[in-house]
Protein backbone atom coordinates (compact mmCIF):
# COMPACT_ATOMS: atom_id res chain seq x y z
CA UNK A 1 0.00 0.00 0.00
CA UNK A 2 2.80 2.40 0.56
CA UNK A 3 4.34 1.94 -3.05
CA UNK A 4 0.45 2.54 -3.82
CA UNK A 5 0.24 6.25 -1.85
CA UNK A 6 3.91 6.81 -3.45
CA UNK A 7 3.42 6.73 -6.99
CA UNK A 8 0.04 8.38 -7.25
CA UNK A 9 2.00 11.26 -4.77
CA UNK A 10 4.19 11.46 -7.41
CA UNK A 11 1.90 11.91 -10.67
CA UNK A 12 -0.53 14.04 -8.77
CA UNK A 13 2.54 16.44 -8.20
CA UNK A 14 3.87 16.62 -11.69
CA UNK A 15 5.76 13.58 -12.35
CA UNK A 16 5.05 11.89 -15.90
CA UNK A 17 3.92 7.80 -16.09
CA UNK A 18 6.85 7.19 -17.55
CA UNK A 19 9.35 8.67 -15.34
CA UNK A 20 6.97 7.24 -12.08
CA UNK A 21 7.14 3.94 -13.63
CA UNK A 22 10.86 4.21 -14.17
CA UNK A 23 11.56 5.69 -10.70
CA UNK A 24 9.77 3.35 -9.10
CA UNK A 25 10.80 0.09 -10.99
CA UNK A 26 7.00 -0.97 -11.92
CA UNK A 27 5.59 -1.43 -15.54
CA UNK A 28 3.76 1.85 -17.13
CA UNK A 29 0.53 0.19 -17.27
CA UNK A 30 0.58 -0.34 -13.31
CA UNK A 31 1.66 3.46 -12.75
CA UNK A 32 -2.02 3.94 -14.94
CA UNK A 33 -3.95 1.36 -13.07
CA UNK A 34 -2.77 3.36 -9.65
CA UNK A 35 -3.31 6.53 -11.14
CA UNK A 36 -7.18 5.54 -12.13
CA UNK A 37 -7.75 4.70 -8.51
CA UNK A 38 -7.75 1.12 -8.35
CA UNK A 39 -7.02 1.20 -4.51
CA UNK A 40 -6.79 -2.87 -4.23
CA UNK A 41 -4.12 -2.69 -6.89
CA UNK A 42 -1.61 -5.41 -6.35
CA UNK A 43 1.52 -5.91 -8.03
CA UNK A 44 2.55 -9.10 -8.72
CA UNK A 45 6.49 -9.55 -9.34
Amino acid sequence: MELYLKVRLAVSEGMSRRLAAKHFNISRDSVAKMGAGQEQFKILR
